[in-house]
């Protein structure tokens, strides 16, 4: 039930657009474990003291953290966004001994002085130079998976207290559900970013493709569940 709690959509989108800045895998099971830690750990900040007392969350304060949610959504949906709106689709000029021709690239305005540079200095191939991956570090996922656990904690404490009739076994339960929905995104991260990889060898503009897309979705729903919250409170 952990492992497919973390197949949400809301967990899938905001994963996904997480993973649209940097497709390498280690990276992307990285991000996907991080944010199954942050889940958890909300999990059990707020649903074990929910277990103890034996009480629900409020229908406002249920709402409230979907609203944020919401928010976290289109945040990382306009940062993706922004991050690929200047990216640049044009020819390069490309050279083999005597024969030249060109090729179709895509990138961004700040990678263009590598190719000016390097055709300068007479060197006939662009390369593309690194690019730090904004939500490669551990705290940016992690701090998204604790959000969407606050989210969640409501409706796996009811669950268990309608399911368990001990303490001991509810307790239980909510390990196996956090180690479950950590494995379940980690894993499913690595899935994401294995195809995204191989299409991105073959053709720069499925990645540029992936991440306004996965950026367009991700505002989208955000919008959808704050709505939904507003509504409620």
């Amino acid at each position: 039930m952990g492992a497919r709690h973390a197949l949400d959509p809301d967990h899938l989108v905001a994963v996904a657009v997480m993973l649209s800045q940097s497709r390498h895998p280690l990276v992307a099971c990285s991000v996907g474990l991080y944010w199954g830690l942050g889940h958890t750990l909300t999990i059990f900040l707020v649903g074990f003291p929910l277990l103890l007392l034996k009480i629900k969350l409020p229908p406002l304060v249920e709402a409230g953290f979907e609203g944020l949610v919401g928010i976290v959504l289109v945040a990382l949906g306009l940062s993706t966004l922004i991050k690929w709106r200047g990216t640049i689709l044009h020819f390069h000029p490309h050279r083999h001994g005597d024969q030249e021709h060109e090729h179709l690239h895509l990138h961004r305005p700040e990678e263009r002085i590598t190719y000016e540079e390097a055709s300068e200095g007479g060197a006939q191939h662009w390369s593309r130079p690194h690019i730090h991956c904004h939500w490669a570090t551990g705290w940016r996922p992690f701090l998204v998976g604790m959000v969407h656990g606050l989210a969640g904690s409501g409706a796996v404490a009811v669950l268990i207290l309608t399911t368990f009739q001990t303490l001991g076994s509810a307790f239980y339960f909510l390990i196996l559900f956090g180690v479950g929905s950590l494995m379940g995104m980690g894993v499913t991260a690595l899935l994401i970013a294995l195809p995204l990889t191989l299409a991105a060898r073959q053709a720069k503009v499925l990645e540029h493709a992936f991440a306004v897309l996965t950026g367009l979705l991700s505002v989208g729903l955000g919008f959808y569940i704050f709505g939904q919250a507003i509504h409620i409170l």
